[in-house]
């Protein structure tokens, strides 16, 4: 299908960027617990993108991709790069390209506010 969608015309970065199956393993069966299954995933990357938003810490060899939130697993990851002493995951290549282009906005925790400097 990959191959399909590159031979159409489709960007790789695009083609990369599409999760598959679709959803949180949630067992589901029906349409509707699908549907459930596919929000939950929305939802949980939304948090995890979200700054102030608690997201469920990665295990030992996992790490967050700082774009999008997805849980990547870095013996696996293809996409990585290195930015202030540390090395960021991606779970696929317009993630890493985003990253690239603004490495700040994903790295940075905090900026004073102009009323703290006064």
């Amino acid at each position: 299908l990959r191959e399909l969608l590159v031979a159409r015309g489709v960007s790789p970065n695009a083609v990369d960027s599409i999760s598959c199956p679709a959803g949180l393993d949630i067992g589901a069966i029906s349409p509707e617990e699908i549907a459930l299954s596919v929000l939950a995933e929305i939802v949980e990357r939304t948090r995890a993108a979200t700054p102030g938003v608690a997201a469920v810490p990665a295990a030992g060899g996992e790490q967050t991709d700082p774009v999008c939130g997805m849980t990547i697993d870095i013996s696996t990851a293809k996409h990585q790069a290195d930015y202030a002493g540390r090395t960021f995951y991606f779970c696929c290549g317009a993630c890493h390209e985003k990253f690239l282009a603004a490495p700040e906005e994903f790295t940075t925790t905090s900026t004073p506010s102009a009323e703290s400097d006064a």
